[in-house]
């Protein structure tokens, strides 16, 4: 849809290419990354083996990010109102603070996040995307994720961490998924019986 495809996103890493689409089907993932400066765009695409809600429910426990995702040091949760969720993260060994505002929408299976606006912009002038989650039509208990981000570092951060950034955070922030959804809904399913 036109929320997924933003004009401020480069369309050659929404495309994916047939040998791109061979690998999401035989290996579940596909990566792909483009970079101007300090400004960075990522998309990610998983297949996980855990029915929507599950991946959904993962992805919208903010409280818990800590224990899924490496790169989350700590995590704080300020307020709630809505849809919308205030939230400040530690990332890195660098503890570095990330404010950050979510909107959870359940009938689009999307969780968003953007920089708190009210943030001082210290380490990203910029950073916004989002999680789609959606139940493979062929697999119900198989669930399709896309993750999007656009960044934007500060001119305050030095090149050797917007480069160590562009080369290992879009990884780090979607690895966890895959197995700890999948994990769940073992762990899950074990519990039922």
């Amino acid at each position: 849809d036109a929320w997924l495809e933003a004009s401020n996103f480069p369309r050659q890493l929404w495309d994916l290419t047939s040998d791109e689409l061979e690998k999401l089907r035989e290996e579940g993932r596909v990566q792909k990354q483009a970079r101007a400066g300090k400004k960075g765009w990522g998309l990610v695409r998983i297949n996980v083996r855990a029915p929507e809600q599950v991946v959904f429910a993962c992805l919208q426990d903010f409280q818990r990010y800590p224990s899924m995702i490496s790169a989350i040091r700590a995590a704080e949760v300020h307020r709630a109102a809505g849809s919308a969720v205030r939230c400040s993260y530690r990332i890195t060994k660098l503890w570095l603070e990330v404010p950050t505002v979510h909107q959870v929408e359940p009938t689009q299976g999307r969780v968003t996040f953007d920089i708190d606006p009210a943030a001082t912009g210290l380490v990203l002038r910029e950073a916004s995307g989002f999680w789609q989650v959606r139940s493979n039509r062929g697999n119900p208990v198989e669930s399709r994720v896309v993750f999007r981000v656009f960044a934007h570092a500060s001119d305050l951060m030095p090149n050797w961490l917007v480069e160590y950034g562009a080369r290992k955070c879009l990884k780090r922030a979607t690895a966890w998924l895959k197995p700890y959804a999948e994990q769940l809904w073992t762990m899950q399913r074990r519990t039922e019986r």
